[in-house]
């Protein structure tokens, strides 16, 4: 499989605060989600839907893979 490293971090992505916060949320999400649903007994109650989603939105050249780099390396 080919394997893409991320070059940018979420440092390096400039954005309004809010969706600055999106993106740390997404991170965020990824990491604390064995502690909600294994720690805190979630997983019984969320049978599906565990999964996480982002649509990146916008013109060409507006950072939209940078952004999801910035995620990718974060994790």
């Amino acid at each position: 499989p080919i394997c893409i490293e991320p070059i940018f971090n979420l440092d390096s992505v400039i954005l309004p605060a809010d969706r600055k916060q999106q993106l740390i949320e997404i991170v965020d999400s990824i990491r604390l989600g064995p502690k909600v649903l294994d720690g805190w007994k979630f997983r019984e109650h969320l049978p599906y839907g565990r999964g996480v989603t982002a649509l990146f939105h916008g013109p060409s050249g507006t950072g939209k893979t940078m952004a999801a780099m910035g995620v990718a390396r974060s994790l």
